[in-house]
């Protein structure tokens, strides 16, 4: 049952970020407001899209040393 399951699931994708990435380490779903969240761990930043790639920023670059990986509470904000 779960092998049908894995061979079905994995079906399709969609490139989401395809560009301007250089090591992404870490990655977080906002589902409540559309976002999605990763870090870069080489660059030393965090940045954040829309789920459909879109408004793509940096939000925070240099204040972290080395950041591998990221979390959220999509319910705080």
């Amino acid at each position: 049952m779960t092998e049908r399951y894995v061979e079905t699931a994995l079906t399709s994708f969609d490139v989401v970020i395809q560009y301007g990435l250089a090591t992404p380490e870490g990655l977080a779903v906002d589902w409540i407001a559309g976002n999605i969240y990763w870090v870069e761990s080489n660059l030393d930043q965090i940045e954040v899209a829309k789920l459909d790639g879109t408004m793509r920023t940096t939000l925070l670059a240099g204040d972290v040393e080395h950041p591998r990986a990221i979390a959220l509470d999509p319910r705080e904000g």
